[in-house]
């Protein structure tokens, strides 16, 4: 980008028709590394950036891939408010963690009042406004997306990945397109707000005053597991959704002979699993959103979930899930030519295992 690595306040700065194709650590339309406690207020980047093939392929890991239209990698208590992306980005290698505003989100920082428009094609992680964060504390507010988004594996309409986070996520609204790039990937998480939820060390995701219009478009002949959600496709940490609103439509299509498919699509929570003592929560949240999940298998062992709000929900007896003053009112469908499918007005299977 403009800057490789920044470290001075930037304000009201805008770069326009970039074109960037970079294999670096961090690449971003303004600055691939947004250092310590710096902030960017009212910035903006229009344009293309592409990353190319780099040695997450060769190492298999996600420590040299943030790449954002942006900012590719946001440094602890970083800022990033009253800016914006407008941007076609494309990930040419297969561990990326890419998103149209910032690709990674570092220790305490935070965007604001800020929006990402355009495309994503590839990555691993994907986000329409941020690919992953893997840190402490993260706040998100304010912010919208109206972005197409096609990713290999995980994405998210605002957030792709979040890792061992206490992450809060408040009156945001994504919109758009979000559907798999590749017919042959085996495993594909898209959530309209957040793909992949994976948090330890009794950290939790909270998810405030949200809106998603976005529709979720899931269609593979490879998909061994695939999971979708209204607003977090797969969960397997202490969350709460409050006051939130899902008006797209969430839609998986699967024609596989890969073995014992396993497909979840839910309007709030695709799939949510808590192993020990935690909450899951969805409290004064309506869906409008038509669900659905059909599946071609050649496997007796296939099982396919849809539900209204929750599709597949697993929790311990020292553990809880439970909804208040929520509604689904969309179709909800589940088809599948061998093995079961599970269909709910708001919970497609709920399971809850005691060791007693």
């Amino acid at each position: 980008g403009l800057f490789g690595y920044l470290y001075g306040e930037v304000k009201n700065l805008g770069v326009s028709n970039v074109n960037i194709s970079s294999r670096a650590d961090y690449v971003g339309g303004l600055a691939g590394y947004l250092g310590d406690n710096i902030t960017l207020n009212n910035c903006y980047v229009t344009g293309s950036v592409t990353r190319t093939n780099d040695y997450a392929d060769a190492y298999n890991t996600i420590a040299y891939s943030a790449t954002g239209g942006l900012v590719g990698y946001m440094a602890q208590r970083s800022i990033v408010k009253a800016s914006h992306a407008d941007v076609s980005l494309t990930a040419n290698n297969t561990m990326s963690v890419i998103g149209t505003l910032a690709g990674v989100m570092g220790d305490y920082s935070t965007i604001e009042n800020s929006y990402a428009k355009g495309s994503i094609t590839g990555g691993k992680y994907t986000g329409g406004l941020v690919g992953s964060v893997y840190s402490s504390s993260i706040t998100i507010k304010s912010s919208f997306t109206n972005v197409t988004l096609a990713g290999n594996n995980t994405m998210g309409g605002i957030l792709g990945s979040a890792y061992n986070s206490n992450l809060m996520i408040s009156n945001t609204q994504s919109g758009g397109l979000i559907k798999n790039n590749t017919s042959n990937a085996t495993y594909i998480t898209a959530g309209g707000i957040v793909g992949l939820v994976t948090v330890e060390n009794s950290r939790t995701v909270s998810i405030l005053n949200c809106t998603t219009n976005a529709s979720i478009n899931i269609s593979t002949t490879s998909g061994y597991q695939v999971y979708t959600g209204g607003i977090i496709a797969s969960s397997s940490s202490s969350s709460s959704i409050v006051s939130c609103a899902v008006k797209g439509t969430i839609g998986v299509t699967v024609d596989s002979s890969s073995g014992s498919l396993k497909i979840y699509a839910g309007g709030v929570y695709g799939y949510n699993s808590i192993y020990s003592s935690g909450t899951a929560a969805i409290s004064h949240t309506n869906v409008t959103a038509d669900v659905s999940a059909n599946v071609k298998s050649s496997s007796s062992g296939t099982s396919v979930y849809a539900g209204g709000l929750w599709g597949f929900n697993y929790s311990r007896s020292s553990s809880s899930s439970s909804s208040s003053s929520s509604s689904s009112s969309g179709a909800i469908t589940a088809t599948t030519t061998n093995g079961t499918a599970y269909a709910g007005g708001l919970w497609a299977y709920d399971y809850v295992y005691s060791s007693s």
